[in-house]
């Protein structure tokens, strides 16, 4: 069968897919051709490749798919009666791959479907799938099924949901407290003056989510820093030498702003996924740093409550995704031009939110630990 990977109504690349028998149990898909038509819109995954193949072509499209990890996976994707997990391709044919990160989608060779007719920012989605992802219903669907949830990654279970013709991003809880990592993070990056996406909480089907607007739009789109770095360096540790490709895409202050915002709320999960660029999706242009966004897992989710009393000295005992502590983090990435905004946490409040918080014992030691990190940047500037 033949396909078209598109953006918006632009053919981009044209492949052919051929089944192979293996035995009487086992069918095998792979592309046995292809054609590029227009290589300076080919998705940057693919426009970074040396030189590109088969192989990595059909690397891309397994790579869009939900991953394994996240919640409710495998019931997000067994909910539609044509999916095949020994085709590669089976997702496309039944959603046609389309994301919220960007407008590239893959249709038939032979159909004549129309981007405005399909894509995911101005059409509703699949609200039956949306309940799949979130509560892990048991549903079963059939047909061309358009929804973002084939096609959108990271561990915790989360949905999108369409509201007042906005779309936003609904994350649960894992540990318990994620929703209010979120949610009280988001305080310190305004104070600091950071480019950063807005949190509120929610009650959705009885649950507590965390709720952002969707970042992207059908101008501009969203790749992570990961498909920027040189393959040899996407798999190693951070180093210096991983941390001059970034800076050379992100910006030298952009990733000394992210690095010094992650050791205040002491984030330990900030890794080559959840940040990255927007770039032009009609030209691939890199446009500038995406806001900064996925603050889930920092010291408040971290903590017992047993532990909060010794917040501080506990908090020495964590290493950032970076190899830091988050005191060598700060004192890698502070700058004079942070002191003014790192003065005002000095007194840092949490401002509850007026229907859903932790208990004052909490905030008060989360609130202890964002001071003592403003009041130690401090001195380290000195």
């Amino acid at each position: 069968m033949r396909y078209v990977l598109k953006n918006k109504d632009i053919d981009i690349l044209e492949f052919e897919i051929k089944k192979e028998k293996i035995d009487k149990f086992r069918i095998e898909y792979h592309i046995v051709n292809f054609l590029v038509l227009k290589k300076d819109l080919l998705p940057i995954p693919l426009n970074y490749e040396v030189q590109l193949t088969k192989d990595n072509i059909s690397k891309w499209i397994e790579k869009r798919k939900i991953p394994s990890n996240r919640a409710f996976a495998n019931k997000i994707l067994k909910a539609h009666k044509d999916y095949n997990p020994n085709n590669f391709m089976s997702y496309i044919d039944i959603s046609f791959g389309l994301s919220l990160n960007d407008t590239y989608w893959i249709t038939p060779f032979d159909k004549n479907y129309k981007w405005k007719d399909y894509n995911l920012y101005e059409n509703n989605f699949s609200e039956i799938l949306e309940l799949v992802a979130f509560i892990g219903k048991n549903e079963s669907i059939s047909g061309l099924t358009i929804s973002p949830e084939f096609t959108t990654n990271g561990m915790l279970k989360k949905c999108w949901h369409r509201l007042n013709e906005k779309i936003y991003l609904y994350k649960g809880n894992f540990q318990g407290k994620e929703v209010f990592s979120e949610y009280y993070s988001y305080q310190v990056a305004k104070i600091l003056g950071f480019d950063a996406v807005f949190y509120d909480l929610k009650e959705f089907h009885k649950e507590l989510v965390s709720a952002c607007p969707i970042f992207t739009n059908e101008k501009e789109g969203y790749v992570p820093i990961y498909y920027f770095l040189p393959k040899e360096e996407r798999k190693e540790k951070f180093s210096f030498k991983k941390e001059k490709y970034i800076e050379d895409i992100f910006g030298k202050e952009n990733f000394e702003n992210l690095m010094l915002f992650d050791a205040i709320i002491g984030n330990t999960d900030r890794h080559l996924g959840n940040f990255g660029m927007i770039i032009d999706n009609d030209t691939n242009e890199i446009l500038r740093p995406a806001p900064i966004f996925d603050n889930g897992l920092v010291l408040l989710n971290l903590m017992q409550t047993q532990d909060l009393k010794n917040i501080l000295s506990i908090a020495q005992n964590y290493i950032t995704s970076m190899n830091y502590t988050f005191k060598q983090q700060l004192s890698i990435y502070v700058r004079p031009r942070h002191e003014n905004s790192l003065k005002q946490l000095l007194n840092f409040k949490i401002k509850k939110h007026e229907l859903f918080n932790l208990s004052d014992e909490w905030l008060n030691a989360f609130e202890t630990f964002i001071k003592e990190q403003a009041k130690l940047a401090l001195n380290i500037l000195k």
